[in-house]
């Protein structure tokens, strides 16, 4: 089995997905693409990177509907193509179980207690299913395009600001940056901006290096959100006195 991801949390970087698929394919190996955060990309109007047209190709996939499908935390769910291997996998039989048998598992009857290891679930999938009937395709495929634009936008943005530096060049929802200077600054500036309550970007750290994250996964916020971010940034780094 070869694990690959589409969108990591860290960055939303994605891995060569054709190529592993093609290795996969040639040495007779399961195929699981790691979608959690960036395989709903793929429903925004934005060619968003060729390496995730290999997605629907794949032998199972995960998916984090909290993420960026909108959903209240927490909603995860895998997608298998050859469902009666997953059936083998974890079907488990008992005597007190017996009743809970069905005789034919059919689409709209399957017992999902033999495709996991939970006998038993919360009700997840009812806040998924609210999500997609309220906005429908359209709406989420609109909603994940916004993302990405105000993603593209503050790229744009920390790219030319003379006091920042890019850390990523994934293009999807996340970026990643750090002000010009000491990581005590950027600490203390990261502190700051989340004092003031206006914007919550958390940190991370790439090969070491200690950065800022953003994530859009707010279909509140819009371009002029971005701009604001930008500019309380600019008034802290003042107020701190950071020079660079």
């Amino acid at each position: 089995m070869v694990v690959a991801t589409a969108g990591t949390t860290n960055t939303g970087a994605i891995d060569d997905l054709s190529g592993i698929k093609k290795v996969c394919e040639e040495r007779d190996l399961w195929f699981h693409v790691d979608g959690a955060y960036g395989a709903f990309s793929k429903l925004a109007k934005l060619e968003v990177g060729s390496e995730l047209d290999s997605i629907a190709s794949c032998d199972s996939i995960a998916l984090d509907c909290h993420k960026w499908l909108y959903t209240p935390f927490e909603a995860g769910l895998v997608l298998v193509r050859n469902h009666i291997i997953l059936k083998n996998a974890f079907e488990l039989t008992a005597e007190y179980l017996l009743d809970s048998e069905l005789t034919d598992d059919l689409p709209l009857q399957r017992n999902f207690r033999a495709y996991g290891f939970p006998l038993t679930r919360e009700l997840r999938w009812l806040k998924v299913w609210s999500v997609i009937m309220s906005y429908g395709r359209d709406g989420l495929s609109n909603a994940i395009t916004r993302d990405i634009l105000k993603a593209d936008l503050l790229r744009e943005l920390i790219t030319n600001h003379p006091r920042f530096e890019l850390l990523n060049k994934a293009n999807l929802g996340v970026i990643c940056f750090r002000f010009k200077g000491s990581d005590q600054q950027n600490d203390k500036i990261l502190q700051a901006l989340q004092d003031r309550q206006n914007f919550y970007l958390s940190r991370t750290a790439i090969h070491g290096i200690p950065v800022i994250r953003a994530c859009f996964i707010n279909r509140r916020s819009n371009l002029e959100t971005v701009k604001n971010l930008i500019a309380e940034f600019d008034e802290i780094i003042d107020d701190l006195g950071f020079n660079n």
